[in-house]
């Protein structure tokens, strides 16, 4: 999927063809001022699904440093008023 890129200034002139490109032809459109990447417009259903995915990588991360503490055969016990006291 490419995207193409159209500055800021130019979007807010053509806000309901650059909405429409994006909403039914499924197009990614970057916006930019003074020539960066300030934002992006996609579909809506590619923001649900680039939302799930990242959900799903968060699940993994956390389930891998899970998996990594409950494979540490140290003797080593944190204190609970300890924690809760430097929190």
């Amino acid at each position: 999927m490419s995207a193409f890129t159209v500055t800021t200034v130019d979007a807010r002139n053509q806000f309901s063809d650059i909405l429409n490109r994006a909403a039914y032809g499924g197009e990614h459109v970057v916006l930019t001022r003074r020539g960066k990447a300030v934002a992006a417009l996609i579909p809506v259903d590619h923001l649900r699904l680039l939302e799930q995915i990242i959900e799903k990588l968060e699940d993994r991360i956390d389930l891998e440093a899970a998996l990594r503490v409950l494979d540490d055969d140290s003797d080593e016990f944190l204190d609970w008023d300890e924690v809760v006291r430097d929190l």
